[in-house]
């Protein structure tokens, strides 16, 4: 691809069924919650893939992460993890937010 395209920019290249065989193998071993970094890789396409796999809960550092992250998956929780936020910034995102999301307060 990167010798026919020759892109200037980033290019990504992603393998649906890799993401979704690999999330499912890994949330059905996993017994717990699985929460879903956005910071780790905030491609739209990505955090999609995820949900449809059946990651529905998502680790959200900023605001930018939780509007993204409510805009691919409608349905989807998302927390608020970033242990330094700016004041107001709480209110702020459920203000935003067309249902409720989940918050660390620690």
């Amino acid at each position: 691809m990167l010798a026919a395209l020759q892109p200037r920019e980033p290019a990504y290249c992603i393998h649906p069924a890799m993401y979704r065989s690999s999330t499912e193998e890994f949330l059905t071993g996993f017994p717990g919650r699985v929460l879903y970094a956005i910071k780790a890789n905030n491609e739209p396409a990505v955090i999609s893939l995820l949900n449809e796999a059946g990651v529905s809960h998502f680790d959200c550092a900023s605001l930018t992460e939780i509007e993204l992250g409510k805009r691919v998956c409608p349905d989807a929780n998302c927390y608020f993890m970033n242990p330094a936020r700016l004041v107001g910034a709480y209110s702020l995102a459920a203000a935003r937010t067309s249902t409720a999301f989940a918050t660390s307060r620690s």
